[in-house]
């Protein structure tokens, strides 16, 4: 057989030819061979991520607080909710409302904290107040600012321990007949606020 190289013809026989070509193959056969090795053992070698364990799994529950529910409730108790539950959330928690609860003078969607009570009037009750205590926190659902007697509305003013509906539409009418209070003691003149009412309220409020 004929076979040009380098610009010469050169003959080789059919039996070198053959040898050559068998050569070829088996070295293409052996760096096959070794790649698919390679490939078992890096398959082979490979360790998976095992799962996390129970102990690894951190569930982080929400803090708590306690509230006090009592009045028209069917479970009266201190309930144990969520920090940012409303007082639908502890009325829910202390078994619901009983048939004679007034829903409609309390704010359902009022933020509760830490330490408070509430309480579900009824609705023959002449005393709508709710919160009876507003805690360790301040008051105000977790919102340590005081309410304004001279700007708060009448909805904001009977969430003042004690007070009320009634209270807060006469401490509103007070105000607008008098050009607003001048000093917190003065909240005193209003019917139904003497002293010791004023002690329990005088912590929550500005002017």
């Amino acid at each position: 057989m004929r076979i040009r190289m380098f610009g010469r013809v050169v003959y080789m026989p059919p039996a070198l030819v053959a040898t050559v070509v068998l050569i070829i193959i088996l070295a293409l056969a052996i760096i096959g061979y070794n790649l698919s090795e390679n490939d078992r053992d890096a398959i082979t070698n490979h360790t998976p991520t095992p799962p996390l364990t129970q102990s690894e799994i951190q569930v982080t529950d929400p803090p708590l607080i306690s509230v006090h529910v009592i009045g028209c409730v069917k479970e009266k108790k201190v309930v144990k909710i969520p920090v940012g539950s409303t007082v639908e959330d502890a009325v829910v928690a202390a078994g619901g409302f009983t048939e004679e609860a007034d829903t409609d003078a309390v704010n359902l969607a009022y933020r509760l904290s830490d330490g408070m009570q509430i309480r579900i009037p009824s609705i023959d009750d002449e005393d709508k107040t709710w919160i009876v205590s507003h805690g360790d926190n301040g008051g105000n659902g977790g919102n340590n600012e005081k309410i304004s007697i001279n700007k708060a509305s009448v909805a904001e003013l009977a969430t003042l321990p004690g007070i009320g509906q009634t209270l807060a539409l006469r401490i509103v009418d007070y105000r607008e007949k008098n050009g607003g209070f001048k000093t917190l003691e003065e909240i005193m003149n209003v019917p139904g606020i003497k002293e010791a009412k004023f002690e329990s309220i005088k912590d929550y409020i500005t002017l």
